[in-house]
């Protein structure tokens, strides 16, 4: 054979076509939120879940509750900015579970004499009980610090979970 001859040499199956296996539909919740100017927990704009038939998350004005326990992975996105550059500001995302307890999941900063930030993160967490998630708007002081374009993205994923 020479340098550009080449020879597929396989066998086709023969049978039913088409896929097989499972199909995995993970939910999955995508949420935009209010920019923000004030020191505040951000107040969802619009949400939409994926398949529209799941009920894993429950939407309220601040907050997305889970309804299930398992693997989440979280996308944050958006932009922090302030036209003073001297005082900071900083995003959480909180998860609380049904006992009170709080995790701050995600921190996003715009750190002192930074103008803006755009950002995102990713981060995956283990839950064994349900959560709540919220948006956590901070800053400093006399500090005119915004934030702009933030949206949310959670899917849960399929792995099994056991405690």
């Amino acid at each position: 054979m020479e340098e550009h001859d080449y020879c597929l040499d396989f066998i086709i199956p023969s049978g039913e076509t088409g896929p097989t296996g499972p199909i995995v539909h993970a939910p999955k919740i995508f949420v935009s939120y209010h920019n923000a100017t004030t020191a505040q927990n951000l107040t969802i704009s619009s949400a939409t879940i994926f398949p529209s038939n799941s009920n894993i998350y429950t939407i309220t004005n601040e907050s997305i509750q889970f309804t299930e326990t398992g693997y989440f992975e979280f996308f944050i996105s958006g932009r922090l900015k302030e036209t003073t550059t001297a005082n900071g500001a900083t995003l959480k995302l909180r998860t609380r579970n049904t006992s009170g307890i709080s995790n701050n999941l995600i921190t996003v900063q715009l750190q002192q004499g930074a103008r803006e930030t755009y950002f995102s993160q990713i981060k995956i967490g283990q839950y064994g009980t349900l959560q709540t998630v919220m948006l956590v708007f901070e800053k400093n002081g006399n500090s005119d610090a915004s934030i702009e374009a933030v949206t949310l993205q959670i899917q849960r994923l399929p792995f099994p979970y056991s405690k």
